[in-house]
């Protein structure tokens, strides 16, 4: 988990127009790479569980840090197994950093079995609805459903059998918490669409839908995902609308 923490405030740390695109577009005149491995660290030591930022506007200052996040989500996520909400959910889901802190702990923790479901607990799918911040919440969930995809082979090529599926527990139950809000979360259906497109474009078979969105088509060159991690985001991401 520190792993998780310190890559995000690094990454965090960098220009905020190079991962905004509502404050300046990432411009994609080169092509993506993807026939390489990477030659990037390792994802685990490297790559946030859940990095999106807002893509609506700026961070408030007054948002909670992901740190403050990661350490009160335990006890919401406690209550959603147990069939419960709170206010202290929505609040959480109303911010970057908090939305990241509550999913870093509800989709990796093994003993949240209700994660695991293909509908979410009552309270957790009206919390997601509700939020003020859609754009923001939808990249999140784009985002936790391909990058522990793309992880997982990470892991497996460094023999880390035990990394590998933890991060395909956490892209399962992202995939399924994505899969059961499509119909009902209409944020979801654009970047979905759009980042598919872009994983589409990055393998060299976009069918001539025209240029991929710059902000997917940055994300994935930001990550260096290969063309096999590409192939896996491809499949989790179609798994979501089954």
């Amino acid at each position: 988990m520190i792993f998780f923490v310190v890559a995000l405030a690094a990454w965090i740390a960098q220009p905020f127009t190079a991962r905004n695109s509502a404050v300046c577009a990432v411009p994609c005149s080169r092509p993506i790479r993807a026939s390489a491995p990477s030659t990037r660290q390792p994802f685990s030591a490297r790559n946030p569980l859940v990095c999106a930022i807002p893509r609506s506007r700026p961070i408030r200052a007054s948002a909670p840090s992901f740190e403050s996040s990661i350490a009160s989500a335990p006890s919401v996520c406690a209550a959603l197994q147990d069939g419960h909400g709170s206010a202290a959910l929505s609040d959480l889901l109303a911010t970057s950093s908090g939305a990241r802190g509550f999913f870093v702990n509800w989709l990796t923790d093994a003993s949240y079995t209700m994660a695991d479901a293909a509908t979410p607990p009552q309270a957790l799918a009206d919390a997601l609805r509700s939020s003020p911040d859609q754009p923001m919440l939808a990249g999140l969930m784009l985002m936790n459903v391909a990058m522990p995809a793309g992880t997982a082979l990470v892991h497996q090529r460094m023999g880390n059998a035990a990394g590998a599926d933890a991060s395909r527990l956490t892209a399962r139950r992202a995939m399924l918490l994505l899969r059961a809000m499509l119909p009902t979360q209409p944020a979801l259906a654009p970047p979905l669409a759009a980042l598919r497109a872009a994983v589409a474009a990055a393998l060299g078979d976009g069918g001539g839908a025209g240029e991929a969105d710059p902000y997917w088509a940055d994300f994935l060159v930001r990550w260096g995902y290969d063309q096999e991690q590409l192939e896996l985001i491809r499949v989790a991401l179609a798994e979501c609308e089954v």
